[in-house]
């Protein structure tokens, strides 16, 4: 059983980048062959005090930590950590109070911090700030302490009561196959154990953090230096965003970002900017960010080579367009497009190019919150400009650029004229995955059956929609988008 900082550290190559191919446990643990059991041993009192900070978005004690013992089972295998850092994770549909008088009655999400130190001065006020510091060796060994190689986890129940339970994991197992930068997504178990007592949560959706570790998982080291943004609602790439806010200042020749709109998110002070800084947040100058949206806002007046010329230097183009067709073919309503939101944008340090990681998978796949929406994300068509979930146009340049056909309202065509080329491939990439072995409803049965044989025996003590029902929802909306492409092509 290997304990408290014996859990797999990184390993080192010669390169000086994580290993190319995952080390074994991760790999184990992303399997969806594999089963996982989280117990999250916790004192009722630390309970009730992260439910008290977490029930309510944008409180500002959000982002605090407080510490469990896990207990994590993979397969045959069992490990204990202690003191990692748990805490309520959601937007603001989906907090709501999780404790009673430190008793559990209602699940939420969560986020695990392996390497949580709890050496803040605002831990004084629960009796639970450590007074190591950065000389004493514990404190270094926490401090780089991982599981598998990770420094967090995210964990969602099935808030979206999703039938088949494998919406999102089957969603980033499309990325997988179709685009190069992907997270993982599988699931597990969760318990808590208070005092004497043991609860069984549910089934929960067991999400890779998108951070300074999984970026190194893509890149090599000097390629890991890059700004990564964490971009939420409402982010479109434009100099004013859809609240009217100006997201450049132009100050003479240069422009700098407007903190209300780019920076680093403090919960502490309910600082939450649309651009949230992950990394580098003490010394970028937001450069590269600066010069995408500025390239997008000025490219259309280009002639067509050189506008080309222009979109490539600032996006990393042939991703784009994959993760740009994977999300059609998924039907995601709250993606970027559609709801401008749920992305991660990383900048490569040298060639400044942006690259979009997808996030948030959980609606999609023909599950959405209205069945007006579900029948609309299988029948839109692939060059669709008008947001299915706002009914306006859409304002992304980039998408113009990229996608999108002309509407009755010129403005957009004209100002961001559309790139043929990139058009093309995006069309392409739909043509031939749509009837690719990946995208087909036996796979997704698979991946069903294989999920459901390994939880059938679970049974849970609070209501978490932790039932493997069916795969309806995913026929209806592979079957349709097929139809809507079949009319296409």
């Amino acid at each position: 059983m290997p304990t408290d900082g014996d859990i797999n550290p990184r390993e080192p190559n010669k390169n000086d980048a994580l290993p190319t191919i995952p080390m074994k446990e991760y790999t184990s643990f992303w399997s969806e062959k594999s089963r996982i059991d989280l117990r999250f041993e916790m004192t009722p009192s630390n309970l009730q005090h992260m439910s008290d900070a977490g029930a309510i978005k944008n409180d500002v004690r959000n982002d605090i930590y407080f510490p469990i013992t896990l207990h994590l089972t993979l397969n045959a295998d069992i490990y204990l950590l202690n003191e990692v850092g748990l805490r309520i994770k959601g937007n603001v549909f989906s907090r709501l109070p999780i404790s009673e008088d430190g008793q559990l009655i209602a699940p939420s999400g969560f986020k695990l911090s392996f390497n949580e130190t709890f050496s803040e001065p605002f831990y004084e006020d629960y009796g639970l700030r450590k007074t190591w510091t950065d000389q004493n060796p514990a404190f270094v060994r926490r401090k780089d302490r991982t599981l598998f190689g990770m420094d967090k986890l995210d964990m969602k129940w099935n808030r979206s009561a999703d039938p088949s339970m494998i919406t999102q994991a089957f969603s980033y197992h499309l990325f997988d196959a179709w685009t190069p930068i992907s997270t993982h997504s599988t699931l597990g178990t969760v318990a808590f154990t208070l005092g004497d007592t043991t609860t069984n949560v549910g089934i929960f959706m067991l999400n890779e953090a998108i951070d300074k570790t999984f970026i190194r998982r893509h890149f090599n080291k000097a390629e890991a230096q890059g700004d990564l943004y964490k971009a939420l609602w409402p982010v479109d790439l434009n100099m004013v965003d859809p609240l009217g806010r100006q997201v450049l200042n132009r100050v003479g020749n240069t422009y700098r970002v407007n903190p209300d709109v780019i920076g680093v998110e403090n919960t502490f002070i309910n600082y939450h900017p649309t651009y949230d800084l992950k990394t580098n947040k003490t010394t970028s100058n937001h450069t590269h960010l600066i010069r995408l949206i500025r390239t997008l806002a000025t490219a259309g007046t280009l002639p067509l080579n050189e506008r080309k010329a222009a979109i490539e230097s600032v996006v990393h183009i042939p991703s784009f367009l994959q993760y740009a067709a994977a999300s059609y073919l998924m039907g995601n309503p709250d993606d970027m497009r559609a709801n401008v939101n749920n992305t991660y944008i990383y900048f490569h340090p040298t060639t400044g190019q942006a690259y979009f990681i997808p996030y948030d998978y959980d609606w999609t796949l023909g599950l959405t919150w209205s069945e007006d929406l579900n029948v609309q994300m299988r029948t839109i068509s692939p060059l669709y400009n008008i947001s299915p979930v706002h009914g306006q146009t859409i304002n992304n340049p980039l998408l113009w650029y990229t996608l999108l056909e002309e509407n009755d309202d010129r403005s957009m065509s004209e100002t961001y004229p559309m790139i043929p080329a990139f058009q093309t491939i995006y069309l392409n990439h739909l043509n031939l995955w749509r009837s690719n072995s990946v995208f087909t409803i036996l796979s997704y049965q698979q991946m069903f059956q294989t999920y459901r044989n390994t939880y059938k025996d679970y049974e849970t003590d609070i209501e978490s929609y932790s039932s493997f029902i069916h795969i309806d929802r995913f026929i209806a909306h592979q079957v349709g988008i097929n139809q809507t492409l079949d009319s296409f092509f």
